[in-house]
């Protein structure tokens, strides 16, 4: 910007004011990314990670297009995490089944409410659709 500046005898400023009028990105190494693939991806229980490789960006720079856009990247604001096999975990410290941090797996809690009791441990709990992540309990099934 200073050098067009400098070629043309204007300032600075008036250079950045006529960028702005026209729609000229300031920062020209600003990535866009096709955003509607992104959340499309995340909904279907990809993470940050897996979604951000084929889109060839850092997950760095998809958290930003995805926050620019008014999509919720956090999942730690979610109430939940996830397993290291992709289970999703509530936390229920008072549950005689949660691990050591507390956390309990949201399939078996959303069974056991709509049974109204806990689970045997040689009860298991499927997802029909096997998304690990899609806990209604209409997509859930007891076996066992």
């Amino acid at each position: 910007m200073q050098a067009t500046a400098d070629y043309f005898g204007i300032s600075k400023k008036l250079v950045l004011n006529h960028m702005k009028k026209f729609g000229i990105d300031r920062n020209s190494k600003t990535i866009h990314i096709d955003v509607e693939k992104a959340k499309d991806m995340l909904n279907k229980g990809k993470s940050q990670q897996e979604v951000a490789e084929p889109l060839q960006v850092s997950v760095e720079v998809l958290r930003a297009r995805l926050t620019e856009a008014g999509y919720q990247t956090n999942v730690y604001h979610k109430g939940f995490i996830t397993s290291w096999n992709g289970y999703v975990m509530i936390h229920k410290p008072d549950h005689p089944k949660a691990d050591a941090r507390g956390n309990f797996r949201e399939h078996r809690w959303v069974m056991e409410q709509h049974l109204g009791r806990y689970l045997e441990s040689h009860e298991h709990v499927h997802h029909k659709d096997e998304n690990k992540q899609n806990n209604d309990i209409s997509n859930l099934e007891l076996q066992g």
